[in-house]
């Protein structure tokens, strides 16, 4: 007997692409659920601008997936006084021409890859499994530490661009909400260089979590 959960018309259609008739109808299993995601994007101060909410597919990579999750939600780290996560973490560079948004690291906020080695996460990938392809309306590429490698840090960036093989990363998410928040950042906040503009300030993931 499968546990079952109602889900609510407005996501069905939304998210699932049900029509009117079908979500009417229609339950899901609970264990067939994507996993969802927020961050609330903002300002180094704390003032957010608004929220985008990623839906997580597992069946593709379910380790990334599951490593990706916890950095979300926080991972304790023993005698460290702050967990691991992505909170507060820096977002450094948009690029309008790829139309991407890169989040820094959870150690240091960098763009740069922390071995485990030096206190950074790790997670290695399953080769065997299917690359997801990049979402129409928007995805979340994890980075690994280098072109060929099967070992994944906690680098990651949302891509708005049109559906296509991802060939830098591995494809984790979908974006079912902020699409046109991140586009109005990539187009208020990026250079011509690909680099933020320091005279608008930093821009942070101020909060995030599983929902």
């Amino acid at each position: 007997m499968g546990l079952t959960l109602g889900v609510l018309h407005e996501a069905l259609v939304t998210y699932h692409n049900k029509s009117d008739e079908e979500a009417d109808l229609c339950q899901v299993a609970y264990c067939e659920m994507h996993p969802m995601v927020y961050f609330d994007v903002g300002t180094k101060y704390g003032i957010p601008f608004g929220r985008v909410i990623v839906e997580l597919h597992q069946n593709a990579q379910p380790k990334l997936v599951e490593h990706f999750l916890q950095l979300c939600i926080g991972i304790s780290r023993g005698s460290r006084t702050k967990s691991l996560s992505y909170r507060n973490a820096r977002i450094c560079s948009l690029d309008a021409k790829q139309k991407t948004l890169l989040v820094g690291n959870v150690e240091n906020g960098r763009a740069t890859f922390v071995p485990s080695s030096l206190g950074g996460v790790e997670v290695m990938a399953d080769p065997q499994r299917t690359a997801l392809r990049a979402f129409k309306g928007g995805s979340l590429v994890l980075l690994p530490f280098s072109f060929d490698s099967n070992r994944f840090s906690s680098l990651f960036y949302f891509y708005l661009g049109d559906e296509r093989e991802i060939n830098d990363g591995l494809v984790v998410g979908k974006i079912v909400e902020g699409h046109s928040l991140l586009s109005n950042l990539i187009s208020d906040y990026s250079s011509p260089a690909g680099n933020l503009l320091k005279k608008k300030g930093e821009l942070r993931i101020v909060n995030c979590g599983r929902l």
